[in-house]
């Protein structure tokens, strides 16, 4: 009789641990699989300073200087493992030769030239590098294609119905190599980028000094 209730204990834990062990064998996999097909990340950059280059002939034209200094502040989407898309919008000063006067609520103020620029862009990402072993620095390089409108201002900041002048300035289709360091299992990145001009423009490239990112996994 003690037998035949040994025998049944045993059978009773046999098949505890079979049930366990199915539950582990199904939940692992399921787990590796989750973890593998995240949807995607959002990544807010700010780009600052960015350095521009006019042309002579541009830069002549309208009476500025060569160097066009911005900030540019943009979001990009990661859909897939190695691509993303991203929007930007930029703002910039320029050294003015031909600045007016106007009289103002506020006294007499000089004219400064801004621009303004919007860009569209996609690209892809090579596979993380991890250059020191157990280290949390990844580096991260890109290759960018994308299409960028810019327009300048000669104005008076702060001033109501002052008197300004428009200027539009060709930029178009543009590649943009970068590379990216990123910290804290890829919160925080930052990174620099050159974007070439391919058509007749009135820029001829511009640098990236300072990108910095931040990554939100969803």
């Amino acid at each position: 009789m003690k037998k035949l209730i040994n025998m049944c204990i045993c059978k009773q834990k046999l098949q505890h641990v079979t049930i366990l062990m199915t539950i582990i064998l199904v939940v692992n996999p399921l787990q590796c699989i989750a973890q593998k097909t995240k949807s995607g990340s959002f990544i807010i950059y700010l780009d600052a300073p960015t350095l521009s280059k006019l042309t002579p002939e541009k830069s002549d034209e309208i009476s500025i200087a060569e160097n066009l200094w911005a900030a540019e502040l943009g979001l990009e989407v990661r859909l897939l493992k190695y691509t993303g898309i991203s929007f930007g919008v930029g703002f910039g000063s320029v050294k003015d030769h031909n600045t007016f006067s106007q009289q103002t609520t506020q006294g007499e103020k000089e004219s400064s030239f801004n621009t303004y620029a919007i860009n569209a862009k996609g690209g892809f990402w090579s596979p993380p590098l991890i250059p020191f072993d157990k280290s949390d620095l990844q580096i991260v390089f890109r290759a960018n294609a994308g299409y960028e409108w810019v327009t300048g201002k000669r104005e008076i900041d702060e001033c109501v119905d002052c008197a300004e002048e428009k200027y539009e300035f060709t930029a178009g289709v543009f590649a943009e190599p970068e590379i990216n360091f990123f910290f804290f299992q890829n919160l925080l990145g930052i990174g620099t980028a050159y974007r070439y001009y391919f058509q007749q423009t009135d820029l001829k490239y511009n640098i990236v000094m300072l990108k910095l990112m931040l990554r939100i996994d969803f």
